[in-house]
């Protein structure tokens, strides 16, 4: 770490809990948002790098205009993650943990909002730990037709903390699963989804940091929210209030799962047990702003504490979820006054993921070289010790294309 990111980061050593109390797909248009990037895969948080079908369409080895698919695909030495051929299919059992998967619109510049894609190249790519590229060929990435939204451009799939389950949307079943990579066993949730439903109301996909649980819920402005928790290992399936979820649990206490609502101009956060049902709702601290953290597990591992945004710029704050107090306030800006863009999940009890733009971004190619799409979006993941202040890099990561989807996984052991 550079003294000047140490001395940037020195308000989280100095106010950060001790260690024992301590993210999507989303799209990306190019541009940026300042405070905080919502990477979007619903209308939706590294380290080296990674479907289709539907009604009335056939995706799943259907036509492409791309190359064959390479069986062995790694990250090229130009560190683009999509540059090359196309990986091959994931293999059914694989050992390798998943920690990053994107879709880049089949690298087209100025595709129109929402328009459909088909093909080998519209299917989510995975990266593993090891850098191998695959592709996810029996799930559904980018629609096959146009939902009139780019903020709805792809069906959601996320990878869970220890990069060893992935949950997507499967179209011949109508149904949201849960594979488990080292044995390939695919669980189904109990709870049909159409894909027409998909197309007029994005959703969301979290799992808990064990991975034993998965959230399900659409965006918050939809006319007909819905929320569900399934088991990832039966598929059974509770309902979950109509309300925003921010934290996924792994006990079978009341922290299950933390949603927060409104009520007038109070927010509270609400409280449910693994069976869904409402344990208990406390008024939260108004300093504190969630409203970006919606479809992302903020929840500590110990099911204590919140890692939530402040309304001013700049400022992080740790949240206790029993009383809806603030317990810390941190600093999230780094050198040269940028603020962090994400946050994508705990990676232990004293440590956070978080999302950045890398130096340099974005990256552009050398002039004169035609034939060659100038647009990368870059990524950085950077894991950030809240007892130290230290940090250390997850990953940058890099693709040709203006429009992605991606998301973070296997950042916990």
């Amino acid at each position: 770490m550079t003294s000047r990111l140490h001395h940037a980061l020195s308000d989280l050593a100095e106010q950060a809990p001790a260690p024992q109390t301590v993210l999507t797909s989303r799209v990306i248009a190019r541009a940026r948002r300042r405070r905080r990037v919502r990477l979007i895969a619903m209308p939706i948080a590294a380290a080296g790098a990674a479907a289709a079908v539907v009604t009335g369409s056939v995706l799943v080895g259907g036509t492409t205009d791309s190359a064959p698919p390479a069986v062995n695909v790694t990250v090229p030495r130009n560190g683009v993650l999509n540059d090359g051929a196309l990986p091959g299919p994931l293999p059914k059992k694989m050992n390798d943990p998943v920690t990053y998967a994107f879709l880049d619109r089949c690298k087209q510049k100025d595709v129109p909002s929402g328009k459909g894609l088909t093909g080998d190249c519209a299917q989510w790519r995975l990266l593993g730990r090891s850098g191998r590229q695959w592709r996810l060929t029996e799930g559904v990435g980018s629609y096959p037709k146009s939902t009139g939204s780019y903020m709805n451009s792809n069906a959601p799939l996320t990878i869970s903390p220890d990069g060893r389950r992935i949950a997507y949307y499967q179209a011949k079943d109508e149904r949201f699963v849960v594979r488990e990579l080292s044995s390939g066993r695919i669980v189904p949730i109990d709870r049909r989804v159409p894909m027409t439903e998909l197309y007029r109301n994005p959703y969301t996909l979290v799992f808990s940091g064990d991975g034993r649980r998965l959230v399900a819920h659409t965006a918050d402005d939809t006319v007909a929210r819905k929320a569900l928790l399934a088991d990832t290992t039966t598929g059974a399936v509770s309902d979950l209030p109509s309300t925003s979820v921010v934290g996924v649990g792994v006990g079978q206490d009341s922290a299950a799962v933390v949603l927060t609502e409104k009520r007038g101009k109070q927010t509270n956060l609400v409280l449910t047990g693994p069976d869904g049902r409402v344990r208990n709702r406390v008024p939260l601290d108004p300093r504190v702003d969630l409203s970006m953290a919606t479809g992302e597990n903020r929840l500590s591992p110990d099911g204590r504490t919140l890692f939530a945004n402040a309304h001013s710029e700049g400022e992080g704050m740790l949240v206790d979820v029993r009383t809806g107090k603030v317990t810390r306030t941190l600093s999230t800006r780094l050198p040269g006054g940028e603020a962090l863009t994400g946050i994508v999940g705990w990676t232990g009890p004293s440590e956070v993921l978080t999302s950045t733009d890398p130096p340099g971004s974005p990256w552009k190619n050398p002039p004169g070289r035609p034939g060659r799409q100038d647009d990368i979006t870059g990524i950085r993941g950077l894991i950030i010790n809240l007892h130290t202040g230290g940090t250390k890099l997850f990953g940058d990561f890099k693709l040709r294309a203006s429009q992605v989807a991606f998301q973070f996984g296997g950042y916990r052991s």
